[in-house]
């Protein structure tokens, strides 16, 4: 079996019901960061480079640093936020890396 480790990062209303969902499959492993600083672009990157998928319930302010992290270490992200001009200036990047976005989901 290929263990999926995920990364949720937020802890508001759409994480419990987001994470219940994931579980249902044993191959998920999730990490919830509710205690993580998204804006410590030090500890979000330490956090994100360990996983094989990130999901972003943050504030949509942070969306952008959380792909540029993402694209570095080659890993999936979603977010529940719309394409902004930051996101949007990310695509070229995300495409070269094989990177999948997955915006506005949520």
């Amino acid at each position: 079996m290929t263990v999926i480790k995920i990364l949720v990062l937020g802890s508001g209303m759409v994480a419990r019901p987001c994470v219940e969902y994931l579980v249902r499959d044993s191959k998920n492993h999730v990490t919830v960061a509710i205690s993580l600083d998204v804006s410590n672009s030090a500890d979000l990157e330490k956090a994100i480079a360990d996983h094989d998928l990130v999901i972003s319930l943050v504030p949509y302010v942070y969306h952008a640093a959380v792909i540029k992290l993402a694209i570095k270490y080659k890993i999936n992200v979603v977010t529940t936020s719309y394409v902004s001009p930051a996101i949007r200036e990310l695509d070229v990047a995300a495409k070269d890396a094989g990177t999948v976005v997955l915006n506005e989901v949520g």
